[in-house]
């Protein structure tokens, strides 16, 4: 057993600096063009290929390869590279504090907060002791201990009023009141993978179990639905912020058992009313040096509209809820690469960002932009879209052979517009740009 190779300072985030951008005015086309008609399409080929190059990345640092958290209200980013827990402010990546490990914890493998951000929940990694820690957000004071076993919490969640915490290991999962400390239950789960999350309103919780998800509803710990949601284990799970559905990432590989074929890696959405698969999303390659790959980490849009995801074979997708559409791709294979898988990925709270870790980096990108919805009704078009940055405008044209784009109202921070429509056209093409002013 071995630890992580320490920073090589005390303060292990000091090398965290804004990415500074070539220009000031970095536009970012939506990946979605809207044809009068209600056609959906590319608006311009160029203009997708582009914005699916690279992340739009505000800052990034090295040398981490730990966990990471967003405070319900945005302010803090908590991450825990070994041996410490920092916070830091996701407009810059500044560290804000530093909390240092108390003896017997060595190292942690997840983090959560609280939905009142007034507490951080850490799971233990190998080695120590293999407690559970909750400490005070505001102080950084260890509040509770919560006794585990000899395994590593991959997944923390607490519930809506912040009165029950659920972890997940491998092979078991526990949930204890935090009034008393008191364990409320134990669940053998067939050593799958760890992935716990409760509904937005506490009243479910679902967590990975042998290859699938169980759904319980935590009044009275029945069960209410098993989903089988992988042939080898899911990874990660997560209820969409209204409850209604749970998406699922799993395991995939080939080459390993040659008898069993080829395993593909899925990624599920289901309802939960019913336990109902909803949608199955187009296959993420087994690309990862042609043995195993997965889908490692996913979490849902503040407005549930949308779904990234973080795989083994170094990618980062956006889809589409709930048709599974894929909205952007970025590669972050380098020529040659085999490693360097996604590990995690995080939404922030309004949305407009996202953190992500692979390799050994951790990045604060900008979302992407795209629109998510067009309406044409009584001679108007309603447009509505999320991601960039900045401010927003919205361009038109009657025709992508001849003519140029042209201004639709003024550049606003307003994530939608309604827009007369032009008199007479037979089509109409709209997109929307962002930048900073």
């Amino acid at each position: 057993m071995s630890r992580r190779n320490p920073p090589n300072s005390d303060q292990p985030f000091t090398r965290i600096t804004p990415m500074h951008l070539t220009t000031r005015h970095r536009l970012f086309p939506s990946a979605l063009g809207l044809l009068l008609g209600a056609v959906l399409g590319s608006c311009a080929v160029t203009d997708i290929a582009q914005a699916q190059g690279a992340p739009d990345a505000i800052w990034t640092t090295s040398n981490y390869f730990g966990p990471i958290a967003f405070s319900p209200d945005g302010s803090i980013l908590a991450i825990g590279p070994y041996p410490k827990i920092v916070f830091v402010a996701p407009s810059n990546g500044h560290v804000i504090r530093t909390l240092d490990l108390e003896e017997g914890e060595w190292d942690v493998a997840s983090l959560a907060f609280s939905p009142n951000g007034q507490l951080l929940a850490a799971g233990p990694d190998q080695g120590g002791d293999y407690r559970i820690r909750i400490r005070s957000v505001e102080t950084g004071q260890v509040l509770q201990r919560l006794e585990g076993s000899s395994n590593v919490v991959k997944s923390l969640a607490f519930n809506a009023d912040a009165t029950l915490l659920a972890a997940h290991a491998r092979g078991w999962l526990r949930v204890w009141r935090l009034a008393d400390g008191s364990l409320l239950r134990v669940q053998d789960t067939d050593a799958s993978p760890p992935a716990v999350s409760f509904s937005w309103d506490g009243t479910l919780l679902a967590a990975g179990s042998g290859m699938g998800v169980n759904i319980w509803r935590v009044a009275d710990w029945q069960l209410l639905h098993e989903l089988p949601a992988a042939y080898l284990g899911v990874l990660t799970a997560a209820f969409s912020p209204d409850g209604v559905y749970v998406a699922t990432g799993s395991f995939g590989y080939e080459g390993w058992y040659p008898s069993f074929g080829v395993i593909p890696v899925r990624l599920l959405l289901w309802r939960v009313s019913d336990g109902a698969l909803q949608t199955t999303f187009p296959n993420v390659p087994l690309t990862n040096n042609g043995m195993a790959s997965s889908i490692n980490s996913l979490a849902f849009s503040p407005d549930g509209k949308t779904l990234v995801t973080g795989s083994a074979d170094r990618t980062i997708r956006f889809w589409r809820v709930p048709d599974g559409r894929l909205l952007r791709l970025y590669d972050q294979s380098a020529p040659g690469e085999t490693t360097g898988a996604v590990q995690r990925v995080a939404f922030s709270p309004d949305g407009r960002h996202y953190a992500y870790s692979r390799g050994g980096t951790l990045v604060m990108a900008n979302a992407p932009l795209f629109v998510n919805q067009a309406i044409f009704t009584n001679g108007q078009a309603i447009l509505q879209w999320q991601g960039g940055r900045g401010l927003y405008q919205v361009q038109q044209r009657t025709n992508l052979k001849t003519g140029f784009w042209q201004c639709a109202g003024l550049a606003s921070t307003n994530l939608s517009l309604t827009n007369p429509l032009p008199p007479g056209a037979a089509a109409v093409f709209y997109r929307v740009v962002s930048g900073d002013p």
